[in-house]
């Protein structure tokens, strides 16, 4: 495909479907306790998170898949393996590096630790679509 937005889109949809489904792995099991405990969180606010995740990440896949189609011919490799180091290098500026300073400045650990362990999931996913969608013009 073509078009970055479209496929900046569609992989918006990957990185909020998984964020969402991480997010919800991660409280079942214990790693992360959601803000303000489990008897808020009743259907419809499980719905609104879902609803801002998806859309979260629709902009932002489009915005780093018009970044990614810019980078493109200086990522290495091909395909989903080209996709997959751009997701990473999303991941480290994105995750790793804010989520150290909201761990310094706001005492934000577990917060800091689930943002690092989902955004892996997310921006890789992420990565991995756009490297298998896009077909850049020759």
């Amino acid at each position: 495909m073509k078009n970055i937005l479209v496929v900046g889109g569609i992989a918006g949809v990957v990185v909020g479907i998984v964020d969402a489904v991480c997010s919800y792995i991660f409280t079942v099991t214990g790693v992360f306790e959601p803000p303000g405990g489990w008897e808020i969180w009743n259907v419809p606010l499980i719905s609104l998170f879902i609803l801002a995740a998806l859309s979260l990440g629709v902009i932002w896949g489009i915005v780093f898949g018009v970044i990614y189609s810019r980078l493109y011919g200086c990522i290495p490799g091909k395909g989903a393996v080209k996709g997959f180091y751009f997701g990473l290098l999303i991941w480290l500026i994105k995750d790793i590096a804010i989520s150290t300073y909201m761990a310094r400045l706001s005492f934000e650990i577990s917060f800091a630790i689930v943002s690092i362990l989902c955004g892996f999931f997310m921006w890789v996913a992420l990565g991995i679509v756009l490297g298998v969608l896009y077909k850049p013009t020759k």
